[in-house]
Parts: structure tokens; C-alpha cells; sequence
């Protein structure tokens, strides 16, 4: 079935200035938007009064969630408006994907909207300032989120992946190396072997390169003295077997959940992975069959959510969080109270 976004509320009167915006230049200037806002407890205060859902908490790998919706990975990559998002009301926000090295990623123009769809296309190569930045200021915002919370609290995930200029041989180091850094300060962290824009990375999508990369960091965890959370994020273009194959292996190898998924890889109109409407049936089906397969599994739906009662679809369907993101580029932040 063909499903699009339309505007809520107010946001009706803004989207169309913001779509006059490039795409990227747009994501931007949201961001700094929220940083500000989130860094005046005034703005806070009315970010939750006009955006915040009212729903149910949920208790997941140790962790008290105070509800179901997530910001997914890909929209604040440096960790840079998380007070911001925080005061919109997500119960967990995932920053990221955060690799070793500072990069720029891929040339632009890198982002398209595809309005027809309600899709965007991407193929922005994991731009970020590396980990010794990002992880400072992960650090400083978890002190302030801690002093404002005496209970349960927004959850930070933190999504990894490795350099365009590693190796695939070398690519467990990368993963090692941030997992090391972030162990402390993450309430879960997610492996991404699955995002199009960075050259071979999907094939790190099998059981013998995940086992190279899960086994040090399952190592390091369990000399840890914080058991952090470890997902895995796949791609939702993966055969069905192979997919099966490696989400049993993960269960084996005592990873905590699957994010399912990314954005599907497209050549047209443009080269990149596709996020928005057109994925919501695809991933709708996908939860459904590994839930069905895997009745304990923790899994994070993640693609073309965004419809008026999504969220319940998706906990039906079997997922335990969902996450959201280019719907909001296309129904504005009052989303979260219409999901």
C-alpha cells in the first residue's frame, strides 16, 4: 500500500519555507534550533508542553524507557541538540553513527527530498566529528540530564560504525575502539554494519565478519563493570535465510536486540539509501516474521514509521521501541503526539 505524510498542525504553514531550504542545509538549521532551545530550561519546559507523548513506559534490558518512541540514528550525529530532543519528549534518543576519525563523508549534494514519496534518498557517508569530540560532549550531556532526573530518564543510544578509510579486514578495531570509549556512558549501544553510504560496509552483514566484530566488545562487556547493551542494526535489503541465519547467531552470542532496519538502498532518481513512507509495509512485514521467529528477542522497529497510530501497529506487529525520523522532516515535531 502507497502511504504519504501530511503536515500537523501549524507545521502545515512551515514545511513549505523549510522545503525551500536544501535538504542537508535545512537538517542543519533544525539542529541548531534544538541545541539553543534545549540549552534554556524556559524552551525545555515548552518543547514538553506542545510535543511530549503521553504513553506508557516500558522496561527493556535493564533500562526504564518512558515511552516507546525513539529519535533514530542519523539525525543528531555530532551530539548536538540532545538537550533539545530530550525536551521534546523522546524516550530514547540514538546519536550517531560516531566513527574513530573525524570525516567529512560523501560530496554533496547528498540529501534529496522526494515529496511525491514522502521519502528523502541519502548518501552522506557517516559525516562526523570523530570520537574523541563527540564523546566529550556525550559526557557533559549526561551529566546534565543526570541532575534533572532523580527516576527514569530519556535513554541514549549510541550508534558506531567504522571509518571509510578502514579496511573491511580492520574493521573490527574501529568498532573496538568506540565501544571502549562510549561503554561508560551509553545506556545501549548499536553496531551498524548496514547503512548503503559507506563502501563494503554491508558486507560486514555476515556471521563470520560479526562474529569478528562482536567478539572483543562481548569480551570487553563482560570485564566491564557496566553491562552495557549491545544491538545490532541490519539492513533491510538482507535475503531472508541470510537475515534469519545471523539474528540466531546474535541470540547465541547473547546480544541484547536488533534495530530493524536502515534505509534500503536505491539508484533512482538518486544513488543512496531511501527513508521515509515507502518502507513502512516492508518493515511492518519484518517485524512481524522476526517476531515470530524470535519471540525474545528485543527489537527496534526503524523505517517508514509515521502514520497516525504507528506506534500501536508496530507493538502489535512486535516490535518493543520504534524510532522516527524522516517523518518528522514531512509531519513537523507534532508527531510524536499523533503516533
Amino acid at each position: 500500500m502507497k502511504h504519504t505524510y501530511a503536515p500537523i498542525g501549524l507545521y502545515s504553514l512551515c514545511k513549505p519555507l523549510l522545503f525551500r531550504i536544501p535538504p542537508e542545509k535545512a537538517h542543519k538549521l533544525s539542529l541548531r534550533a534544538l541545541g539553543l532551545a534545549g540549552s534554556l530550561p524556559p524552551a525545555r519546559y515548552v518543547l514538553k508542553r506542545f510535543f511530549s507523548p503521553d504513553t506508557q513506559s516500558l522496561s527493556l534490558f535493564g533500562h526504564t524507557f518512558i515511552n516507546r518512541i525513539g529519535m533514530a540514528a542519523g539525525y543528531d550525529k555530532n551530539a548536538q541538540a540532545l538537550d533539545g530532543l530530550e525536551g521534546m519528549g523522546f524516550g530514547h534518543i540514538e546519536v550517531g553513527t560516531i566513527t574513530p576519525k573525524p570525516q567529512k563523508g560523501n560530496p554533496n549534494p547528498r540529501v534529496h527530498r522526494l515529496p511525491q514519496e514522502s521519502a528523502l534518498v541519502n548518501r552522506l557517508g557517516f559525516p562526523n566529528d570523530g570520537l574523541d569530540i563527540i564523546a566529550k560532549r556525550i559526557e557533559s550531556y549526561c551529566n546534565r540530564r543526570n541532575k534533572r532526573y532523580s527516576g527514569p530518564r530519556p535513554i541514549l543510544g549510541i550508534n558506531i560504525g567504522k571509518n571509510k578509510t578502514t579496511a573491511n579486514a580492520q574493521a573490527y578495531l574501529d568498532y573496538k575502539e568506540c565501544f571502549t570509549r562510549l561503554k561508560d556512558v551509553a545506556d545501549y549501544i548499536t553496531i551498524n554494519v548496514s547503512s548503503p553510504n559507506t563502501p563494503n560496509l554491508r558486507a560486514l552483514q555476515s556471521e563470520e565478519e560479526l562474529e569478528k566484530i562482536l567478539t572483543p566488545i562481548l569480551d570487553i562487556r563482560q570485564k566491564s563493570a557496566s553491562h552495557v547493551p549491545i544491538l545490532v542494526k541490519l539492513s533491510p535489503n538482507l535475503e531472508h535465510n541470510t537475515r534469519t541465519g545471523m539474528i540466531q547467531k546474535l541470540v547465541e552470542w547473547s546480544v541484547d536486540g536488533v534495530i530493524l532496519s536502515n534505509t534500503t538502498k536505491t539508484s533512482h532518481p538518486w544513488e543512496g539509501g531511501k527513508s521515509g513512507a515507502p518502507l513502512h509495509d516492508a518493515t511492518l512485514s519484518l517485524i512481524q516474521e522476526t517476531r515470530s521467529r524470535f519471540p525474545n528477542l528485543v527489537i527496534i522497529a526503524s523505517g517508514g514509521i509515521g502514520l497516525d497510530g504507528d506506534l500501536q501497529t508496530f507493538i502489535e506487529a512486535g516490535a518493543d521501541l520504534i524510532q522516527i525520523w524522516t517523518a518528522l522532516v514531512y509531519r513537523g515535531p507534532y508527531l510524536l503526539r499523533r503516533l
